[in-house]
């Protein structure tokens, strides 16, 4: 998978998929606000019927360029920190470079993003995902992963997951103790999230938690996939006095006919 995007420009997307991809490309333009209302997909650049449009990913490795390549996006992303587990695969801090494609308008990119693999998740025994990212320039960002099981009611049994994103040559940061909580719209789609991420316990004992608050900023749009359908929405991020971009992807696994 794949997100990315920019405060200043507004451009960002998001990639859902393995080498063959849906991906979904926006310009909100710059200064967009939060909640943005606007009559279907305004500022995105979806296929038909309001789907992203098909691409191609290729590259897996943590320690080399990827490229996602479509009707909509030509972009590289390189490695812009180190990876942090996740199951059984990694999520990662990239430079995102290229152009998007959004109405007949070219918007070049040049923003930090986040590139994962997750070859371990079994799409068919889950009822939903709810993955977010975030980064802050010029190199710190949040990856949080929540696996709710197919039946299952409520968010106390959620399996969730999260690291802090570090720079080159820093490690990244596993979280203990992962905490969010999202505000959704009428139609069920997320508008606000608060993130704390309590980390392991220091040599003094004591326990901290990073601490983030988000809010969309512009609608969303959605991704079809074989397996699942994903809507994704932008991001604007508070932390410790920083702004920083970010995606929003809720994820809902097909049932097998």
């Amino acid at each position: 998978m794949i997100t990315f995007g920019e405060l200043t420009t507004g451009a960002w997307g998001a990639a859902w998929g393995a080498t063959e991809a849906s991906v979904v490309v926006g310009s909100l333009g710059p200064g967009a606000a939060a909640d943005v209302p606007a009559p279907g997909l305004a500022g995105v650049a979806p296929g038909p019927a309001g789907l992203g449009t098909p691409a191609t990913i290729e590259g897996t490795a943590h320690d080399g360029d990827w490229t996602l390549a479509g009707e909509r996006a030509d972009l590289t992303l390189s490695a812009a920190g180190e990876p942090a587990a996740a199951a059984n695969g990694f999520d990662q801090l990239c430079r995102v470079r290229g152009w998007i494609v959004v109405g007949d308008a070219r918007h070049p990119v040049d923003s930090l993003g986040r590139r994962g693999v997750c070859p371990a998740l079994d799409l068919h025994e889950l009822g939903s995902i709810r993955d977010l990212s975030g980064w802050f320039e010029p190199g710190e960002g949040l990856a949080l992963r929540s696996l709710r099981s197919r039946g299952a009611r409520g968010h106390d049994r959620d399996v969730v997951t999260a690291a802090l994103l570090a720079p080159a040559g820093v490690s990244a940061t596993a979280v203990a103790e992962p905490r969010m909580s999202t505000t959704y719209a009428a139609d069920g789609r997320p508008t606000r999230v608060s993130l704390e991420l309590w980390l392991e316990e220091e040599e003094d004992g004591e326990q901290y938690a990073r601490r983030f608050a988000g809010e969309a900023i512009g609608p969303g749009a959605e991704l079809s996939c074989e397996q699942a359908g994903v809507h994704a929405r932008p991001l604007r991020w508070h932390s410790r006095g920083r702004q920083g971009a970010g995606v929003y992807l809720l994820v809902a696994p097909r049932r097998l006919r």
